[in-house]
């Protein structure tokens, strides 16, 4: 099989992702996604400290039940969202809030989340790079999908944009490891320790180490995910 061709910016993000807040040291994860013989790709991958649900809780600015509404295609970080010589892919998720359990920021009905790696539908991104075409793989490090209904814990950071420092709201530590998704009836299921667990077993939970919002639930409008 052939060598992957690279790039100075393969070396270039290796660096960066041990000096960047928003990405911190941890065990590397197995990149899933990888060029194919011939192909001339970079492969991006993030390393993330996996929290405890108790760190969870102290950590969150916000953790809500939400139903996601949807997920955008791959971007590069800058305000364009294009393609650049040095970019790092990401994407967003939108959620419909259903249910705020902690809410430091006051984020209303709808929250959007900022994610880095490929919108996972999307395996790789073509993009020009010195008159070449070149692929982009990353690994979204997620599964969500539009439609799932969760309990998300969020915090609030300042990502490296090409224009400086952008402030966005993240999913908090291990992206996978960062919510609970509904089951059948009413448990869901995830973070840290793959539990299962209900809503109100949560905000007691949650109720134990810090204050909890009043507001009332919405009910979600589709099924969970099986």
């Amino acid at each position: 099989m052939k060598a992957m061709k690279m790039t100075p910016l393969t070396l270039f993000w290796a660096v960066l992702l041990l000096s960047i807040g928003s990405v911190a040291c941890g065990p590397s994860e197995a990149v899933v996604n990888a060029p194919e013989d011939g192909e001339t790709g970079i492969v991006l991958s993030s390393e993330y400290i996996s929290l405890a649900s108790d760190e969870m809780i102290d950590q969150a600015d916000l953790v809500f039940q939400g139903q996601v509404t949807a997920i955008s295609t791959t971007q590069f970080n800058q305000e364009s969202g294009a393609y650049w010589d040095e970019g790092r892919p990401y994407h967003t998720i939108t959620f419909q809030v259903l249910r705020p359990i902690v809410d430091t920021i006051n984020v209303g009905q709808e929250v959007t989340v900022t994610v880095w790696g490929n919108n996972p539908t999307e395996e790789s991104v073509p993009v020009e790079q010195n008159g070449q075409e070149i692929r982009i793989f990353s690994n979204a490090e997620h599964d969500l999908q539009v439609g799932d209904t969760v309990i998300a814990f969020v915090e609030r950071r300042e990502l490296m944009w090409r224009e400086g420092k952008h402030e966005a709201l993240v999913l908090l530590g291990v992206p996978s490891e960062s919510y609970y998704r509904l089951q059948a009836g009413d448990r869901y299921l995830g973070g840290p320790a793959r539990e299962s667990i209900t809503v109100e077993e949560l905000v007691d939970r949650v109720a134990e180490q810090r204050s909890v919002s009043e507001q009332p639930a919405i009910e979600p409008e589709s099924t969970p995910s099986e």
